[in-house]
């Protein structure tokens, strides 16, 4: 982009406001954008004010007066595109024909993107995921137009006929008219849609965008150029494949998890980098030829907008092609470059296209680390360059070998610096969208991003001359296996390495903002202020780390899985619990629940008993989490599914522990579970009769966890005289006919009663009876299918809320066993 020269300073202005005059429009639209996403308004005043300060500023030209009202102009048009985008008032939007939040309905679109392809949990199924462009919508029995882009996610066999860009399907499924976007600083809504594949019809084909199909053919034709050779090294292919395509459903979970724990993920993410490195392979190409820099935008812009969109168009992507092609252009019209100016020109034009864009995870992290280069590093780097210099008063001129190893100290230390700039700008967004924080990441990046460029230079000797000859692809394709392997490795022993990550909780928002605060006064000030800056710094944070160290809360999440059953119990310390895990379909969501809790490790994983609808997510529990015992209730194995989960534990050498009544463990924060069901003496029949019941105190706080326990093991207890008195109850079998009874409600006097049950489920729980007896006693009833996730938070004695100190707030979505003598079997 263009630097505006600086001719005087006669009106008044900032030297970089007259400088740089797009960085501060940008920020003014990016502040309108973010208004008009979480607050209403009223677009025709907001219009009349934006064109008021554009008259404003056009009165008082050349004044500071001038670019404070095109600044505030900016950011209300901001604010009205956003408003419009968010809260469309159309009524063919999907969110207006709808009546319910999930619905069974017909659709007709256009795929707009190229289908991912990802191997489904079950043998032989493929899912596919794509974005479809809605046009119209069939909920009863006629059709009506409609307007919306939906995900589309597919599960079918892998003989089927995937989906391609451009055709028009008529499909029949769940349409999710609401749900939350993961990996956003803030969760927005965007539709989903579950597709029925024996009701899936293609009507036609060709209706995409010209440029766009050919250049999604052209990787496909990459795509295979690419694997030639590597048929016997799946591995590497995919890696490869990810590097060149940003197709990763080939690279093996275990490598996408090294790459994201030592944060150099961005390698086989395709992001700015991959962008910088081919726009020096095509200048570099473009010089040989011979051509003058004002004329490499012709050739460049092309090149690099037919990548961008071969490979996906992820928003990092986007940013540096954007960025590239407008710093580049700046010589065709005369103009010198300036970076800071391209980077704010790339925002406002992404930010336009999707306004929802300045929520994404990748557009934060890409546009921060770039803006934390270009100041970050500067500062870092100039005490570094004055340590490296040469010696002016040396006598003696340097031997070739003293300056080859001067040279490399040089370019080591500057990667380093880079790493480290990029390291501290991004690390609390990091923490905000993906709850970990990777301090292994300045060192693996010192040699991750050198191969990775050798990598992409030899993948591009690979696709030209693998066009001509297979042979020759071969050739290319076998000497990347050689800087594959070695990145294979370095990474694998970076991960390894003790520490290297660490997942967190969610940071506040203030915490962000003190650090990027922070951030920008040891960027600006000098001196002693700077030294007071650090010293008040250090204060905070030692302070903020005592309160940490010292918190005794304990929370109990009662977790929205459906019609399942999952619980968080958050101690003190790393000593945490999880009780069931709910079905297969939500173990993805409750291990991304846990990664935003910072759980690293786990206490214990609690089976309550063998259904697949409280248990069934535990095998990917296991894989995902350090587990440190098992602990689940006698006879489990009846249940197929938990002796497949009692292997998998074994192999991995987990402790498992049986608990039965009578049996009190001991927990972090004075805490203790209390077990009264079952007995441990003669199996049932029924999963459900041998289902874990069990009591979690603190102090005057308690939660009794029922799981599925039925009518009848309520009845048992009652006649076997034990104390189930709890403040809150977690209401067994999902509220089914029975359970509560009189009996039962008198002998544990809840005051609170939460159910975890699924919308719209085939038992029709909980039952209206359930809920009428709960009713009369004045209990207060929480559901997880009407309020999501509900936290329950113990107090020490504090009776937070009354009613035996335990306090209730809904939001969206054990230690060692008592010695009895007695051993562990099944």
């Amino acid at each position: 982009m263009t630097e505006t020269p600086d001719p005087n300073h006669a009106s008044g202005m900032p030297t970089s406001v007259v400088r740089r005059p797009l960085a501060g429009l940008a920020l003014c639209f990016a502040a309108g954008r973010l208004c008009g996403i979480f607050l209403s308004s009223a677009p025709v005043g907001l219009l009349a004010a934006a064109a008021l300060l554009t008259v404003l500023a056009l009165a008082f030209s050349g004044r500071s007066v001038s670019i404070a009202c095109l600044g505030l102009a900016v950011l209300a048009v901001g604010w009205i595109n956003a408003d419009l985008e968010v809260r469309n008032p159309s009524r063919r939007e999907i969110a207006a024909l709808v009546k319910r939040p999930r619905e069974y309905v017909s659709i007709i679109g256009i795929v707009v993107d190229d289908p991912s392809v990802q191997v489904g949990r079950k043998e032989g199924e493929v899912r596919w995921t794509y974005s479809l462009k809605v046009e119209a919508m069939q909920r009863l029995e006629s059709w009506q137009k409609a307007r919306a882009t939906v995900a589309v996610m597919w599960h079918t066999n892998t003989l089927a006929r995937a989906p391609h860009y451009g055709e028009r399907w008529e499909l029949s499924g769940l349409l999710d008219a609401a749900p939350e976007v993961k990996q956003q600083l803030v969760p927005v809504a965007a539709p989903t849609f579950q597709v029925d594949p024996a009701a899936a019809v293609l009507l036609s084909g060709g209706h995409g965008i010209p440029l766009i199909a050919w250049c999604l053919k052209a990787r496909a034709v990459c795509f295979d150029i690419l694997g030639r050779g590597l048929e016997d090294y799946p591995q590497h292919a995919g890696l490869l494949r990810a590097l060149m395509l940003g197709v990763r459903q080939e690279l093996p979970w275990d490598i996408n998890r090294a790459f994201a724990t030592t944060g150099t993920l961005h390698v086989i993410a395709i992001s700015g980098l991959h962008v910088v490195v081919m726009a020096v392979l095509i200048i570099f190409v473009l010089k040989m030829f011979g051509l003058s820099r004002e004329r490499w935008i012709l050739y460049l812009a092309p090149a690099l907008v037919c990548y961008t969109i071969a490979t996906g168009m992820y928003a990092s992507t986007v940013r540096a092609c954007v960025m590239a092609i407008l710093f580049w252009s700046a010589p065709f019209f005369g103009r010198r470059p300036d970076g800071p100016s391209a980077l704010a020109a790339a925002a406002m034009i992404i930010v336009v296209a999707a306004p929802l864009q300045i929520l994404d995870a990748g557009f934060l992290l890409s546009f921060s680390a770039v803006a934390g280069l270009m100041t970050v590093y500067p500062a870092m780097m100039r005490p570094v360059r004055r340590r490296l210099m040469p010696d002016p008063w040396r006598l003696e001129p340097a031997s070739p070998w003293e300056v080859r190893r001067q040279w490399l100290t040089r370019e080591a230390a500057s990667l380093l610096v880079i790493s480290a700039a990029a390291w501290i700008v991004t690390t609390p967004l990091t923490a905000a969208c993906f709850n970990m924080v990777s301090v292994i990441a300045l060192i693996a990046n010192l040699l991750v991003v050198p191969l990775s460029v050798l990598v992409l230079f030899t993948g591009v000797l690979s696709l030209v001359f693998g066009a001509m000859s297979v042979f020759l692809a071969e050739v290319f394709n076998h000497a990347n296996r050689v800087f594959m392997s070695a990145m294979l490795t370095w990474v694998d022993w970076m991960a390894r390495v003790p520490g290297a990550y660490a997942y967190v909780k969610t940071p506040p928002g203030w915490v962000i903002a003190v650090w990027y605060i922070v951030l920008i006064l040891l960027l600006i000030l000098k001196g002693i202020p700077r030294r007071i800056t650090v010293g008040a710094v250090c204060i905070l944070l030692l302070g903020g780390f005592c309160r940490w160290a010292t918190d005794d809360e304990i929370r109990v999440e009662i977790l929205d899985v459906g019609q399942g059953g999952a619980a968080f119990i958050d101690l003190p310390g790393s000593k945490d619990l999880l009780l069931d895990t709910g079905p297969s379909h939500c173990s993805r969501d409750v291990i991304r629940y846990l990664r935003k809790q910072g759980v690293d490790s786990l206490r214990a994983l609690v089976l309550s008993h063998g259904d697949s609808d409280h248990v069934g997510g535990a095998l990917d529990i296991l894989d995902a989490i350090p587990v440190a015992e098992l602990w689940c209730p006698p006879f489990v194995r009846q249940s197929s599914l938990c002796r497949q989960i009692v292997r998998t534990a074994s192999e991995k050498g987990i402790r498992i522990r049986r608990l039965e009544r009578g049996d009190v463990v001991l927990l972090a924060g004075g805490a203790s579970l209390e077990v009264l069901h079952p007995s441990g003496k003669t199996p049932s029949r029924r999963g459900d009769d041998c289902c874990l019941v069990a009591k979690l105190v603190r102090g005057s706080d308690s939660v009794l966890f029922m799981n599925d326990a039925n009518a009848g093991v309520e009845a048992e207890m009652l006649a076997q005289r034990l104390n189930p008195a709890a403040g809150t109850l977690i209401v067994g079998s999902h509220g089914a006919p029975g359970v509560c009874s009189d009996a039962w409600l008198d002998a544990v006097a809840p005051t609170r009663a939460i159910i975890s049950v699924g919308a719209d489920n085939a038992e029709g729980c909980p039952d209206g009876g359930v809920l009428a007896r709960l009713a009369r006693r004045g209990i207060a009833v929480q559901r997880t299918d009407e309020e999501g996730t509900i936290t329950i938070h113990f107090g020490e004695n504090s009776g937070r809320s009354g009613g035996n100190g335990t306090s209730v707030v809904s939001c969206r979505l054990p230690a060692q066993k008592a010695t009895d003598g007695k051993r562990d079997r099944f």
